[in-house]
Parts: C-alpha cells; structure tokens; sequence
C-alpha cells in the first residue's frame, strides 16, 4: 500500500477515541483485551495488527479498507447535525448509516479469515446499526465466487440471519463447546512448545470453548467460572517445569487479573528461571574446568 495512504491512515488512528479505537480492535476481529488499556496500547495493538496484515498477498489494502471505512463511518457522525428540543441541552441525532456492510476478508476456509473473525465482524454490524438482510447479504459477497457456498447461498431466497450463522459454523467444521472443553481439559506442554505458546493455546482454547457456548442454541453451556477453573487446571498441571509452575499457579488463581497480566507475568517468571539455569550451567562449568 502507498506509504502516504499509510502514514494518513495511521495519523487519523491517533486521533480517534479511545472508546473508538476499542471498537475498531473487535470490528478488526483483533485477539487483544482492551479492558484497561491505555490509548497508546490500544494503538499498538492495531498497528501491530496491521503490519502483520502487510505480510499478506494483498499487502494490507483489505486491511487499510476496513480502517478507512470505520474511520470514515466516526467521521460521518460527527459531521450529522444535533436536534435541540427548547430548554434542553443538544441530542445527537440516531445517525443511519449508508454504506454497505462489508466483511473484512475472504470466507475461505482455507485462505481467508476464521469463523470466531467473521461473527465477530457480524455482531458489530448489528451494533452499528445495519439490518440483518444487509449482513446476510455482505457475508455472501464476501465469500469466493467459485465456492458452491455461495452459489448456494445466493440461490436461498428465505436465508435470515440465524441460518446463516448455522450455514457458516458447519462450512468452517467449528468444533462444538464440548469438544473444545474436553480438548482444554487434555491440553499440556508440548516439547516443541514454549511455557507462553502453551498458555496462549489455552487462553485461546478457553475463549472458544465460552465463543461456542454462547454462539450454539442446542448444546451444553458453559458457564464462565466453569471454565476458568478448567483453564487454571490444566495451566498448573500442564506446564513442563516445576519451578515455573510453582510460582505462575499463585497468578491464576487471582480473580480478576487479565490476560495481559498473566502472559506478562509468565515471561518474566520464565526469563528468571533461564537465567537461574545459566548462571548454575555456567558454575558447574567452572567447577569442572578447576577440576581437570
């Protein structure tokens, strides 16, 4: 994409709100919290987002659209005028918006987005004001012209939102909650995993399990608290060394600690212990070189 496009884009970013840019995170279908981070981490987070989308084959242009058109959508509802009812202070007015509902991305099972993406994408259309049968009708044209998907879709002339959402679950083969709850329960270390990659496919395991959950109309819910206390099993019992069991298992139980709090909490957890081990490897290399 043209470096001044960019550098447009990103300056506009900063000047948005806060509330704004946690909106465009879960419109993006961004995995980050954005629970109680600042303004400038939020920022990052969609920059980071963004770069990552560069190493694609459409170099960022899907990515800067779906910006773009959020940014322009901000824009356009502080331009609507204000109705100001006699002795009261100016109401906004309920803006309607024009544009198309666009997904960002392909529906492609095997190259585009993933499914928790495109009903994240989904859920914000319906906040922002735009009908289902607009919905039904950009999540169509987002899917590939030579999928038998969409030939199907398009041939459906009764197809509302609910069955939809069902239609796209099966074509992405979308694991049920109990699956992904028992996946969880059985989840540990692998040797060609690091202690934060094994927490990160938990936490990302647990929000799916939740996704699904509440997602599904005819299967078990889990409950929340339910989860969590599989998610602080399995992390304690399936992290490889004891040493960085012993000290990360205290933060799990924290009640309200973040996501953040907990992968940054077992960096620095790790990072100590490499360094113990360093510092020992290299004594014991020391002793051995006195004693030859």
């Amino acid at each position: 994409m043209d470096d001044d496009k960019t550098i447009e884009m990103k300056g506009r970013i900063y000047l948005t709100s806060e509330d704004n840019l946690r909106t465009l995170i879960t419109d993006l279908g961004i995995a980050l919290d954005t629970s109680g981070l600042s303004k400038a981490k939020l920022i990052k987070g969609i920059e980071d987002w963004y770069t990552d989308e560069l190493k694609g084959t459409d170099k960022g242009t899907m990515a800067a659209t779906a910006i773009t058109s959020f940014l322009d959508d901000m824009d356009d509802k502080k331009a609507k005028p204000v109705k100001k009812i006699a002795g009261s202070e100016p109401i906004e007015t309920k803006v309607r918006l024009h544009r198309d509902f666009k997904v960002n991305g392909s529906i492609d099972t095997k190259a585009g987005i993933s499914y928790n993406s495109v009903i994240r994408q989904v859920e914000g259309g319906l906040n922002k004001g735009y009908t289902e049968a607009d919905i039904v009708d950009g999540v169509i044209k987002a899917i590939p012209a030579s999928s038998g998907l969409r030939n199907y879709l398009e041939g459906r002339t009764d197809l509302e939102l609910a069955n939809l959402r069902g239609l796209l679950r099966a074509h992405y083969n979308e694991r049920s909650a109990t699956e992904r709850y028992s996946e969880l329960g059985a989840a540990k270390q692998l040797a060609s995993e690091s202690a934060t990659e094994f927490l990160m496919r938990t936490l990302d395991l647990r929000n799916k399990i939740l996704f699904a959950s509440k997602e599904s109309t005819d299967e078990l819910k889990y409950e929340p608290e339910l989860v969590k206390g599989l998610f602080v099993r399995t992390v304690c019992t399936g992290l490889q060394e004891l040493a960085v069991r012993q000290e990360f298992c205290p933060l799990l139980e924290i009640d309200d600690i973040t996501d953040e709090a907990l992968i940054h909490g077992l960096n620095q957890i790790v990072s100590r212990e490499n360094e113990r081990k360093k510092k020992f490897g290299q004594q014991e290399a020391s002793l051995k070189s006195v004693n030859v």
